[in-house]
């Protein structure tokens, strides 16, 4: 589809909109015009009153269809806020952003706090703006009924590049007249590493009560090394943290079904001949529970069943690997994972049994490896102890 950019409207205007002699005074800033959808569009973006950075709240889109008739005029279609607790809006544009032949809304947010540019990006057409990337990406919200009143949790998550995250996280209460009160900030201050990618709000405890959860990455696609998870207990006097990893690719699951959540934490072995991340040997090696105010450190052997599932789990990839994978590292590298998860399980008589029936072939395979190094291989796998003494 065809769109002309027309630089029709470059001029800014100051007007005062209808009302009473103390209503505040309003500047529009009109953008471009753009035609598509037989007629033509301009985004004008709107202030109230002061800003220190001259931003912009809201956008407001206007249509007046081709025909250009004497007498025919723009009418509103649609508006769009930008807006949370300060003016955000600082350019708008047309721009064909994602290459089909369409232009897009294009805005530029400013924050008093930030040096770093995000941007919202809205499609445009006679059913009015399309949220493509917005706002709602930017500010995480939610609220909770806790047993003194009402609170809310938010986060403003930034972008910049491909990674979106935020670095604190906010708690208020709401009064009688629902007016916000900063009761907590979390983390509280310094250099933390704390990159949150998300906001979620879970009861982990089980006890009835939300607890604030957040999802980590401090900026990478390694799981083991990058992705992290918080647990916070909103509280009158703020966050009470109640987990905090960066790293190790925390899982959440219930395993025993009681009512509360575990946490499995990873880690990885590499044999000294194939250090390469995708031959990496990962397995879950610590446990965390909650007892009754934060979570510590449990006895895998309690959580057995589940450690069980996870052992099924790495025996049918060695399987696989073993019937079907042309490369050695790969069957050696599935091999290990499995004889780790047994060893933090405690399934020794499993993993006896197991390193006995397969101790040919994983000699075999270790040895058509360029460098392969079998006593290397035996000296930290040959027994479940030996190996936990590694961790």
């Amino acid at each position: 589809m065809r769109f002309v950019l027309i630089a029709l409207l470059t001029s800014i205007s100051a007007v005062v909109r209808a009302g009473d002699d103390d209503a505040p005074e309003v500047f529009t800033f009109e953008s471009d015009t753009v035609f598509l959808d037989q007629g033509y569009y301009r985004v004008d973006a709107v202030r109230t009153g002061e800003d220190p950075l001259n931003r912009f709240d809201a956008l407001e889109l206007y249509y007046i269809d081709d025909s250009l008739s004497p007498g025919v005029d723009w009418h509103l279609v649609d508006t769009y806020g930008l807006c949370v607790d300060e003016p955000l809006g600082y350019d708008v544009r047309f721009e064909d952003v994602d290459d089909d032949y369409r232009p897009e809304c294009v805005v530029t947010l400013r924050r008093i706090e930030s040096t770093g540019n995000d941007e919202v990006v809205l499609g445009v057409g006679l059913d009015g703006f399309t949220t493509i990337e917005g706002l709602d990406e930017d500010h995480l919200s939610h609220r909770l009924e806790l047993d003194d009143g009402v609170y809310v949790v938010e986060a403003f998550r930034r972008r910049f590049g491909a990674l979106r995250f935020f670095e604190e996280v906010r708690l208020y209460r709401l009064d009688a007249d629902s007016k916000r009160i900063l009761v907590g900030v979390y983390p509280d201050g310094g250099e933390t590493g704390f990159y949150g990618e998300n906001l979620q709000i879970e009861d982990y405890t089980g006890d009835g009560r939300p607890e604030v959860v957040i999802p980590t990455n401090t900026g990478g696609n390694d799981a083991l090394i990058c992705f992290g998870l918080n647990v916070l207990k909103p509280t009158a006097a703020g966050f009470e943290e109640l987990f905090a990893e960066l790293m190790l690719a925390p899982l959440a699951v219930d395993a025993d079904s009681d009512g509360d959540v575990e946490i499995y934490t990873f880690s990885a072995y590499a044999s000294s001949f194939m250090l390469a991340r995708v031959y990496r040997a990962s397995f879950v090696s610590v446990v965390y529970e909650y007892n009754g105010e934060e979570y510590v450190v449990a006895d895998p052997v309690v959580y057995r069943p589940f450690f069980t599932e996870l052992v099924a789990e790495r025996e049918e990839y060695f399987r696989q690997s073993l019937m079907g994978s042309e490369y050695p590292k790969e069957i050696l590298r599935d091999a290990q994972s499995l004889l780790a998860q047994m060893a933090i399980a405690h399934l020794d008589d499993e993993y006896a049994a197991w390193w006995e029936e397969q101790w040919d072939a994983l000699r075999l395979v270790t040895d058509s490896i360029e460098g392969g190094d079998w006593s290397e291989i035996e000296r930290d796998f040959a027994t479940p102890e030996g190996f936990r003494a590694l961790f």
